[in-house]
C-alpha cells in the first residue's frame, strides 16, 4: 500500500494451466525477486525482506483450505519494475468440478 507502483496485482482469470480441458482460477502478481513460495498446508508462503506473503484457496469463502500451486511459466505480461518478477498461482481443481472458487493473497509485515 505504501508503494506508488501501479498494477502490482493483475486481474485474476481462468486458464487451462495443465492442459486437461478445464480452466482453473489463476492470479498473477508481481513479487520481489527471490521470493520462493513453499507449501504450508494447502497454502503457499514466501518470506522476502521480512514480509510474509501467503496465497490461499477456497471453494466457499468460509474456509481457505483448498489447495493452490504455482503455475510455471507465469502468465504475466508487460514489464515489472527492477527487483520484481511475475508469479502466477492457481486454485487446484477439486476431485468434483466446482462452480466457484476463490484465491486470497495476503502480505503481513511484522
Amino acid at each position: 500500500p505504501a508503494s506508488g507502483i501501479a498494477q502490482i496485482f493483475r486481474l485474476p482469470k481462468t486458464v487451462d494451466t495443465n492442459n486437461d480441458g478445464v480452466a482453473e482460477l489463476t492470479v498473477t502478481m508481481q513479487v520481489r525477486t527471490g521470493a520462493a513460495f513453499i507449501a504450508s498446508g494447502n497454502s503457499l508462503v514466501a518470506i522476502v525482506d521480512g514480509i510474509t506473503c501467503r496465497v490461499e484457496g477456497s471453494l466457499d469463502l468460509n474456509t481457505f483450505n483448498a489447495a493452490v500451486s504455482e503455475v510455471i511459466p507465469h502468465l504475466g505480461t508487460g514489464t515489472v519494475p527492477a527487483g520484481y518478477v511475475f508469479k502466477t498461482f492457481r486454485l487446484n481443481p477439486p476431485a468434483a468440478p466446482a462452480r466457484k472458487g476463490f484465491l486470497k493473497v495476503s502480505a503481513v509485515i511484522p
